[in-house]
């Protein structure tokens, strides 16, 4: 075999396609995941345009929509198995200022 024909390869780990991981993930992970969609670097029209593409499923349209779809639909899928796994808890919150109310 001649130089000229070798090809430049190796061989590389990936995740099979079609295939569900199961995962365990430290809550703060989540919580800075949370952060990252709150404070998704965009003007909020741009945000209330992404968030309408996605709602409307065109979001493959708008990269940005995309990626933020990625973003809401991993903390979806995070928050559902978190539920499953009897990881939640009701709480109250003050819709002015975000805050947690104690119910002493």
């Amino acid at each position: 075999m001649s130089e000229e024909s070798k090809t430049n390869t190796r061989e590389v780990e990936i995740i099979k396609k079609d295939t569900v991981v199961k995962l365990e993930l430290p809550i703060d992970f989540f919580f800075r995941l949370n952060q990252l969609i709150l404070e998704f670097p965009v003007e909020s029209e741009k945000m209330g345009k992404m968030l309408e593409l996605i709602a409307a499923n065109k979001d493959e349209t708008d990269d940005m929509a995309y990626h933020l779809r990625t973003l809401l639909s991993l903390q979806l899928f995070i928050e559902e198995a978190a539920r499953q796994q009897g990881h939640t808890e009701m709480i109250t919150v003050d819709l002015d200022t975000g805050e947690r109310v104690n119910k002493d």
